[in-house]
């Protein structure tokens, strides 16, 4: 609950664009999307293969991004962007899973569609993050990982593996909503105060200045690079939600 208001938060978020930081999507759509290039041309079509196939057979679509950079965003806030801006999953079923990699910090997500939350809850997230994937990639060996986590994953989706095997408790993420807050609100303090000092915002008051504000950021939104799945043409994903279901790690 606190995780999906701190979600909530971000969302809300009006005070820089992401279109300069988020990749578009791919068209045609890809599975595996490699712009870090951790992989060679024939694992990335042995995963691409993979779960193409389990689309196929289940409509359930798990996503790989790597990435150079996060651009000084935490992964969380990064990946969760991607599958918004993506619309990775069935739209009725919000079936989507997107892995994403960040090579140069050390980071990686599962993020998890609603759909796909009750089996593949966050506990079952950390553990494939800590068992299957972080032993590989501290040797480098991202094929294989990414191999035994989109293996898991499966099988987590299809009743194979039962998450209440695990018996996780869930941490409590309070100190990430304190800290989203008080970046919102000196964000907002920063703007305002750029806009009050202005020529124009001199003689105005509290209220005309926040409307100006809500105005300018709809239209630098409108200006932006993401492009929905059902805009983007070559895109063949049915745009599905996402909730912040999932979890993080490094190694």
């Amino acid at each position: 609950m606190v995780k999906k208001f701190s979600l909530l938060l971000f969302l809300l978020l009006p005070f820089r664009s992401w279109s300069q930081d988020i990749p578009e999507n791919p068209v045609p759509a890809r599975f595996v999307n490699d712009f870090a290039q951790l992989l060679s041309e024939s694992e990335v079509a042995t995963l691409e293969k993979k779960l193409e196939n389990y689309q196929d057979t289940t409509s359930n679509q798990v996503v790989i991004v790597t990435t150079n950079s996060l651009n000084n965003y935490d992964i969380e806030s990064y990946s969760y962007a991607i599958s918004k801006s993506w619309g990775i999953g069935q739209k009725e079923k919000n079936n989507g899973v997107l892995i994403t990699i960040a090579p140069n910090e050390r980071k990686m997500r599962i993020e998890v569609g609603y759909g796909l939350e009750g089996a593949i809850p966050d506990a079952v997230c950390k553990h494939i993050i800590r068992e299957k994937m972080r032993p590989y990639f501290k040797k480098n060996l991202y094929f294989e990982g990414l191999d035994s986590a989109t293996s898991n994953v499966i099988k987590y989706a299809s009743g194979e593996y039962k998450a209440e095997e695990l018996n996780e408790k869930q941490p409590k993420y309070i100190w990430l909503v304190v800290f989203i807050i008080i970046i919102l609100l000196i964000s907002f303090i920063s703007k305002y105060n750029r806009t009050k000092n202005s020529a124009i915002g001199r003689d105005l008051d509290f209220w005309t200045i926040l409307a100006l504000m809500s105005m300018s950021n709809k239209g630098s939104s409108r200006g932006g690079g993401w492009r929905n799945g059902q805009d983007s043409g070559g895109w063949d994903f049915g745009g599905g939600s996402f909730g912040g279901g999932g979890a993080s790690g490094d190694w």
